[in-house]
C-alpha cells in the first residue's frame, strides 16, 4: 500500500467501518464483509486499504486506547 493516497473518502468509509467494529457486535471480519458488501462502488484498493487500517487498530487497540489518555501532570 506504499505511496496510495488516501482521500477523505477513504478516511470517512474507514471511520465508519471502524466504529461498527469496535462495538464488537460480531467477528472483525464478519462485520466488514457486510459492510463492503452494502458499499459495493469501493474499489478493491480502497477496500484494501480500509480492512488494513482496521485490523492494524485492532492489533494496536490497547496501546492506542493507552496512547489516548489524558495526561496527569
Amino acid at each position: 500500500m506504499t505511496g496510495q493516497r488516501i482521500t477523505s473518502l477513504v478516511v470517512d468509509h474507514l471511520a465508519q467501518l471502524l466504529s461498527q467494529v469496535l462495538r464488537f457486535d460480531g467477528p472483525a471480519d464478519a462485520v466488514m464483509s457486510r459492510y463492503f458488501k452494502r458499499h459495493a462502488k469501493l474499489g478493491s484498493r480502497d477496500r484494501s486499504l480500509i480492512a488494513e487500517a482496521v485490523f492494524f487498530a485492532l492489533r494496536r487497540l490497547a496501546s492506542l486506547r493507552w496512547m489516548m489518555q489524558p495526561a496527569h501532570p
